[in-house]
């Protein structure tokens, strides 16, 4: 039976009274195309489902569910009583322990600060701005990735992985035209890998994905960053990146 994926890529730029996140697009678009790429894994259009400020929580009520779930989210974040709250929209901010989980195997990275909220009434904090990849190559390869992709998803642990661009009570740092630092390093560190021509490994996992990212975001911000991954279970053999 053929493996079934989803994808959700949420941008929350926009929430009333808080600054506008200005990278926010150029994050979406990054793991859009990364996901489209045959590094990535080569998945299908109808596979991902992109959206802005939802007003409801993608994926709740979903009668369907999956094999292995990506949630990629990028905008507003802070924490209030230890949780990490996501801001949705205009009227509803989300803990990440209650993003709908529609697979056994699921991915969840967040792109927003983990600062903590100290004063009333409260003050989002915004990520801290400083002010496509991979063409279709030929069929063939194209099928090769996403078979790679496929046999990492199968042969994974279950249980659920949340890397967040920082560390508790932590800016995300970004910018404008690169997007969050932590997002463009785990892009463009994974596309790298799978482009590096290479014979073996074949898969890169989530954990190598991640500490990789996390390197990039130290060394670029003198460890202001400190980006940090959170699971239930060892679940760290799940792919990120293949090389077809």
């Amino acid at each position: 039976m053929a493996i079934t994926r989803k994808a959700f890529i949420i941008g929350a730029e926009f929430v009333d009274d808080t600054p506008r996140v200005l990278g926010v697009p150029v994050d979406k678009s990054r793991v859009y195309a990364f996901l489209r790429s045959d590094e990535g894994g080569a998945w299908r259009k109808n596979e991902i489902k992109v959206l802005e400020n939802p007003h409801l929580v993608p994926g709740r009520g979903a009668q369907r569910h999956y094999d292995f779930q990506v949630t990629y989210f990028a905008g507003h974040g802070y924490t209030e009583d230890g949780e990490v709250m996501l801001c949705m929209n205009d009227s509803q901010d989300v803990p990440v322990r209650s993003l709908p989980v529609l697979a056994p195997k699921s991915l969840f990275i967040i792109d927003a600060c983990r600062t903590v909220v100290r004063d009333l009434p409260r003050l989002i904090e915004k990520r801290a701005d400083y002010g496509d990849i991979g063409a279709l190559p030929e069929l063939k390869r194209r099928l090769r990735a996403r078979r790679l992709y496929d046999l990492g998803i199968k042969r994974a642990e279950s249980g659920a992985a949340v890397m967040f661009a920082s560390s508790y009570d932590e800016s995300a740092w970004g910018g404008h035209f690169q997007g969050g630092y932590f997002t463009r390093n785990l892009i463009e560190g994974a596309t790298n890998w799978g482009q590096a021509g290479l014979e073996s490994p074949k898969l890169l996992s989530v954990a190598g994905a991640f500490q990789a990212a996390k390197s990039g975001v130290q060394y670029e911000l003198r460890h202001r960053q400190n980006p940090e991954i959170l699971t239930d279970q060892v679940i760290f053999h799940l792919p990120f990146a293949v090389r077809p």
